[in-house]
């Protein structure tokens, strides 16, 4: 969970989903609040399928700067609230130990391969049918 402060951190009541790919699509209305942190246009329509009706839906990552697809009948309908931010400041560091803290989010990184395989790197997490998430290691 990531929250602008502890002292104003609400728990939410549902699970928190590290991940989910197209292979494993989000159950529907399971999440009182989605963040989107791919980037990826299909991920926000996943989101916005995931949350519950009056959840909240924070676009962390920066979408293409295009047209893109996404059903804001269902975003409408379920009355979400979609909210965008800007990423990193002060508090990357405690968002760094909550996520190291909870083996949960060890799921999203699918491969970890050599800096001096880069380029198989790039090739595999181009592809999402066989990749979430690949690591260089240095």
């Amino acid at each position: 969970m990531c929250t602008p402060s502890r002292s104003s951190a609400r728990r939410p009541s549902a699970p928190i989903a590290p991940s989910w790919s197209p292979r494993a699509p989000p159950e529907a209305n399971a999440y009182d609040v989605v963040l989107e942190c791919s980037g990826a246009p299909v991920s926000l329509s996943s989101g916005v399928k995931a949350a519950r009706p009056a959840g909240i839906i924070v676009q962390v990552a920066i979408l293409p700067d295009a047209e893109i697809p996404v059903n804001l009948a269902s975003l409408v309908a379920k009355e979400i609230q979609l909210r965008g931010t800007q990423r990193f400041d002060a508090e990357i560091d405690e968002a760094i130990e909550l996520l190291a803290d909870d083996p949960r989010f060890d799921a999203v990184i699918t491969q970890s391969l050599p800096a001096a395989d880069a380029v198989n790197a790039f090739a595999t997490a181009k592809d999402s049918s066989r990749s979430a998430k690949v690591l260089l290691e240095l």
